[in-house]
């Protein structure tokens, strides 16, 4: 094979990979990205991004849904004019209208309606699949057969739970309300300690002085007028006695 064959070969093999390489952007790269999501009640949603957001090329005007369940034909939802992208809106979001059963396998495809803006092309088809989960409660707890450890019984058969013991709140101890015992019919009330009294002040004693073998209160109405009588008593019979001695004297 001469020079000039090979050279021509080689530049057509070279134009043939230029224009593989400026054809698979155009046949693959427009598109509507998509991701669904469900939960326990069995509803499905979705959200769809633009492939190029903030760029002319990633406008378009019209993005079609379409779901299939379990692989079944696929039914084009009722379209919805928020389904679209431009400026500003670059995304959107639905929930779809159905209530699907438990082990469901949902696809939920995008389908560009319109040509994306500065393109000649609708571009391409994606689709997010989920499986309805069954109810999401927790899996009832078992008991299972710890090993003999030398802390378990000797056969390895000591059961262990390996649920977690729900902790009760403990409330506060409270105080039994103090009654009053009945008997036969009377009702005992509780005796109140009596206030402790406060000592009286002492009283000083009265002292009663002696005089010539008699007694005299230094206080008191009545001793005063006992001891005044007989003092004039004994100073009268003194006088009497002084005359009668005198009379005596004067006679004889």
């Amino acid at each position: 094979m001469s020079r000039t064959t090979i050279a021509r070969w080689a530049a057509v093999l070279l134009a043939l990979t230029v224009g593989l390489v400026g054809w698979a952007p155009s046949a693959s790269a427009h598109f509507a990205d998509i991701v669904a999501e469900t939960d326990c009640e069995g509803l499905v949603w979705f959200t769809a991004v633009s492939w190029m957001p903030g760029e002319l090329n990633g406008e378009n005007s019209h993005i079609d849904i379409a779901v299939s369940v379990d692989g079944g034909a696929y039914e084009v939802q009722p379209w919805n004019p928020d389904w679209y992208f431009g400026p500003d809106h670059w995304s959107f979001y639905a929930l779809l209208p159905t209530v699907y059963p438990e082990g469901s396998v949902v696809t939920v495809q995008s389908r560009p309606a319109a040509k994306w803006s500065g393109l000649d092309s609708v571009g391409n088809i994606t689709e997010s699949s989920v499986t309805i989960p069954g109810s999401c409660t927790p899996a009832p707890c078992e008991e299972v057969v710890a090993p003999d450890d030398g802390v378990n019984a000797p056969d390895g058969e000591t059961p262990v739970d390996d649920c977690e013991t729900p902790v009760v709140p403990v409330d506060p101890p409270v105080t039994p309300p103090i009654t009053t015992p009945t008997v036969q019919g009377v009702t005992e009330t509780p005796v109140t300690p009596a206030a402790t009294a406060t000592p009286a002040a002492a009283t000083p004693s009265t002292v009663t002085p002696t005089v010539q073998g008699a007694t005299l209160a230094s206080t008191g109405s009545a001793a005063s007028l006992l001891s005044g009588s007989a003092l004039v008593l004994l100073l009268l019979g003194g006088t009497f006695v002084v005359l009668a001695s005198r009379k005596h004297r004067s006679t004889s």
